[in-house]
């Protein structure tokens, strides 16, 4: 009889992924029934996704050398294809691995980034973005997906709390959204969230962040969270 060595390790991804597994099937079988509930006004809202970094611009990275850009461009699209599958009108910044303020040699560039992205949402005439993004810690315990808004604006609030439910659904370490000031969410007339998907500095989440599974889990998440919050807004609730 030949025996199959786990390290406790393994043991404890696998373990980590088949619970998401089970969480994630619960939450398709609702998706039917609210999509019919909200696809006939979605298609009156226009949304920027914004999935951060690009180009010379990889952001973080986890210890095997995955970007943190790459992920958020897979994360960013599998929303996008959800949002437009319900008449939501879907902005993206970025489609490909590309900055937005190409490197000059001159300081600044990443500010000129960012810029030019909410440039093209208010180009768009957006009335709410989503940046999607990962996370990194010195404390390689930290794991989960958590929402930052703009505390001076409550329907950001609302918003990034709305989308945190529904991540919280789809992960074992349950989060609560926080307020954040970073310069994407603190655009007078634009409401905006910024969505961590994970912390790349934790082993088992940057593996999970690899799995197409647990990304599309992520994704059907952040997109039931947009579509609560485009309902709520049109509803004048």
């Amino acid at each position: 009889m030949e025996f199959i060595y786990i390290s406790r390790r393994q043991l404890r991804i696998g373990i980590v992924a088949c619970l998401l597994f089970v969480i994630g099937i619960v939450g398709y079988g609702l998706v039917n029934i609210f999509y019919e509930e909200t696809l006939s006004r979605v298609g009156e809202l226009v949304i920027l996704l914004d999935p951060g970094h690009g180009g010379v611009d990889g952001g973080t990275r986890d210890q095997w050398g995955n970007l943190e850009k790459d992920i958020n461009l897979a994360v960013g699209k599998l929303v996008d294809h959800q949002l437009q599958s319900c008449g939501m009108q879907v902005l993206m910044s970025r489609k490909g691995d590309i900055a937005l303020a190409p490197f000059t040699g001159q300081p600044g560039r990443h500010r000129r980034d960012l810029l030019e992205r909410i440039r093209r949402a208010r180009e768009e005439n957006c009335l709410f973005l989503v940046s999607i993004h990962c996370d990194w810690s010195r404390d390689v315990r930290e794991m989960g997906a958590k929402v930052f808004y703009n505390a001076l604006q409550p329907e950001s609030k609302n918003l990034a709390s709305l989308i945190q439910q529904e991540l919280n659904r789809v992960q074992i370490r349950q989060r609560k959204e926080a307020p954040g000031k970073y310069l994407m969410i603190r655009q007078e007339g634009i409401t905006g969230v910024i969505v961590e998907v994970g912390f790349l500095s934790n082993s088992q989440e940057a593996l999970l962040l690899q799995n197409e599974l647990h990304r599309s889990r992520l994704a059907f998440a952040i997109s039931r969270g947009i579509l609560k919050y485009s309902q709520s807004f049109l509803d004048g609730t």
